[in-house]
């Protein structure tokens, strides 16, 4: 599962940066800003994905913080209620102005 999503977050990288340079070629700055932006984003989960594959299998590293205990339960009521928020505000925004 970890090949397959370091093959994506590449090919989604590698593809951004194409991009970004095509749009930058065709003179429209802003546009390749926005694509420079994902592949940026892109680059870096496809960095922490090859970290974290790399320390796994390092002999080194011992055993994980904590002494290998698995985390408990966390409650996320917080994380869904500000996704919630934001998804409210943005879709009435885009509302507002088609209103308005």
């Amino acid at each position: 599962m970890r090949i397959a999503m370091l093959v994506v977050f590449a090919c989604c990288t590698i593809f951004s940066l194409v991009t970004s340079g095509l749009v930058f070629t065709a003179e429209q700055p802003g546009s390749a800003a926005f694509f420079l932006a994902f592949s940026l984003l892109f680059g870096g989960l496809t960095t922490a994905l090859l970290q974290g594959m790399r320390r796994r299998k390092s002999p080194a590293g011992g055993t994980p913080a904590g002494g290998g205990q698995h985390p408990g339960f966390v409650p996320h009521r917080f994380v869904v209620a500000a996704l919630l928020v934001t998804f409210v505000i943005v879709v009435g925004s885009i509302l507002w102005r088609l209103v308005r």
